[in-house]
């Protein structure tokens, strides 16, 4: 984003800024890294697996907090 020219970015409704090309894409804002990096963190990846990664994302979507 830092590399685009201002006449490149728009700022969608949430203020979060995209390239202009996206922006007929009604594209929104699914997570933010930090959020999926906690995911990741607070899982035991040898015992819970994929399986309580997809299913803590789903928590966090449908509640806005963590599940762990």
């Amino acid at each position: 984003m830092q590399s685009l020219d201002d006449d490149e970015v728009f700022e969608d409704d949430g203020g979060l800024e995209l390239p202009i090309f996206l922006k007929d894409k009604n594209l929104m804002e699914w997570m933010l890294v930090n959020v999926l990096t906690h995911i990741v963190n607070s899982i035991n990846w040898k015992v819970d697996g994929v399986k309580e990664f997809i299913d803590q994302v789903n928590y966090y979507r449908e509640f806005d907090t963590f599940k762990r």
